[in-house]
């Protein structure tokens, strides 16, 4: 698209060639595939998105900042109550990363995916083949919770 305009009720789409679409949802979806790389590099190696749960009819999530809209429900009320949790959260919270985020030993690590099966935030990825195959873990999702290092063999 050439430009994206979003309005109280729908968002417009215009193209390069003149036209304009509206919809009250948008779905971006990769050009080609350099793009489609550089968002599957934001997932991880494994493509998989870290997962985000919520509780049914709530907007908590269990990530601290993340509130979420059930697309099942009025739109209207639930996308105003993410926005008022949103407000809240930020009134009183600042913009941080967890103090406490593990580190994976690369001398003593296997390589062995248990600690990326069981972290619950996708936070630990496996990368390199065979022997070079080493865990990481992304400082940015972590949480902090220790249950990769009780994990680990």
């Amino acid at each position: 698209p050439l430009e994206i305009r979003q309005t109280p009720d729908h968002f417009a789409v215009l193209t390069g060639q003149g036209n304009q679409w509206t919809g009250s949802a948008l779905v971006l979806a990769p050009r080609d595939e350099s793009e489609n790389e550089r968002i599957l590099v934001a997932f991880g190696p494994s493509g998989r998105q870290p997962r985000i749960r919520a509780q049914w009819g709530s907007a908590n999530t269990h990530r601290p900042g993340v509130f979420v809209c059930d697309p099942a429900a009025d739109p209207l009320t639930t996308g105003m109550a993410a926005a008022a949790r949103t407000a809240a959260w930020l009134a009183y919270r600042h913009a941080w990363l967890p103090v406490t985020t593990y580190e994976v030993d690369l001398q003593l690590c296997r390589g062995c995916g248990d600690c990326e099966q069981i972290c619950e935030f996708g936070a630990i990825q496996l990368q390199g083949e065979g022997e070079n195959r080493l865990a990481w873990i992304d400082p940015a999702i972590c949480q902090g919770d220790g249950i990769c290092a009780t994990s680990c063999p």
